[in-house]
């Protein structure tokens, strides 16, 4: 009969606390402590005692617990807003990349939070805030404003409270990628928007507006599509779009991860991008150089916008200056493989 196995809990290692030493070397916790950040008020005798003890333990101490006390960590805390699909997000994950890399240059932690309707971030435990946008969080960045907390706003322009920030002309590149369309004899253009809750897919909506209305094109109301920058939701509007007796002849997404599929679902239904329809995305998102076919896109400088960002929140954090910054990068229009002009019998 096979011996029962002993209870989990004896598989447990017991790692030495800053209790044990202090008991081992018979002095209190915070000699222990002064002891560990090398303070020059404990007595020789002691200090001698606190360090016989960590080597007979093998205790390590706790770096983070150790800065925590200290008031602060060497940290800039990242805060991105929840929302369909981040997981997947080209935009999400090339934030977090630039961040982490301009951090690892500065040495210093990242403090990722993504924030989904509660404002439970602690900035007791950063030098410095990131938001990457503001989708329904405004209440949460004006409690870290008025904590006086340096941060910096990437990706939108924040008239309220009055805080620094790094935008793209998301309207010009809505503007430059419609005006493209027109340009090749486009007239029958759809739109399908990003999640308008967001500034970034109002103001390329905005743009697409303003496009159409300097050429004195009129357009059906079907032919704006609401989005929410997710692929499900790209394709389930081009399908409508194309359900329609009157049909577009090219489409301009608020990104490139919806106009990918748009491409993915005219190839399943035998419809040539760009002979008999052109797509045109926003991003530049290198995932889609591969493929059927390359997008024509609007590139946004996500690099030089999260690079710009940190400089700022870095000079605010050493000179403990207030002083607001405002910055507005331009767009780049991409021509690629999935636009021409328009059939001729349109």
């Amino acid at each position: 009969m096979l011996n029962s196995l002993p209870n989990n809990k004896s598989f447990k290692k017991k790692y030495p606390t800053i209790k044990d030493v202090a008991e081992s070397a018979g002095v209190s916790i915070a000699t222990v402590s002064r002891v560990l950040n090398n303070s020059p008020l404990v007595k020789e005798k002691n200090k001698l005692r606190v360090l016989q003890a960590i080597r007979k333990l093998g205790y390590k101490p706790n770096i983070f617990a150790q800065k925590l006390a200290g008031g602060k960590l060497e940290a800039i805390g990242l805060i991105i807003p929840g929302y369909e699909g981040i997981f997947y997000s080209y935009y999400a994950q090339e934030i977090m990349r630039e961040v982490g890399l301009y951090l690892e240059i500065l040495k210093k932690d990242l403090f990722l939070h993504i924030f989904w309707d509660k404002d439970n971030f602690n900035s007791n435990y950063v030098e410095g805030v990131v938001f990457a946008d503001i989708i329904r969080n405004e209440t949460q960045l004006r409690r870290v404003v008025q904590e006086g907390v340096p941060c910096v706003v990437i990706n939108k322009k924040v008239k309220e409270p009055p805080v620094s920030f790094v935008a793209i002309d998301n309207e010009q590149g809505g503007f430059e990628a419609t005006k493209y369309l027109i340009e090749l004899g486009h007239k029958k253009i759809a739109h399908i928007t990003g999640d308008l809750n967001t500034q970034c897919a109002q103001e390329r909506l905005a743009g697409f507006r303003k496009a159409l209305k300097k050429a004195n094109i009129t357009l059906p109301g079907h032919f704006i599509q609401e989005g929410n920058f997710s692929r499900v939701q790209a394709r389930k509007a081009i399908d409508f779009l194309f359900q329609q007796k009157l049909r577009p002849t090219a489409v301009f997404c608020a990104s490139d991860d919806m106009a990918y599929e748009v491409v993915l679902y005219f190839l399943e239904k035998k419809i040539k991008v760009p002979e008999e329809v052109s797509v045109v995305g926003f991003d530049n998102n290198p995932q889609y150089l591969y493929g059927p076919l390359t997008l024509t896109t609007i590139e946004q400088p996500l690099g030089e916008m999260v690079k710009k960002g940190l400089k700022i929140l870095e000079e605010n954090i050493n000179s403990k200056s207030k002083l607001i910054i405002t910055k507005v990068l331009p767009t780049r229009l991409i021509v690629g493989d999935s636009t021409s002009y328009p059939p001729s019998s349109s």
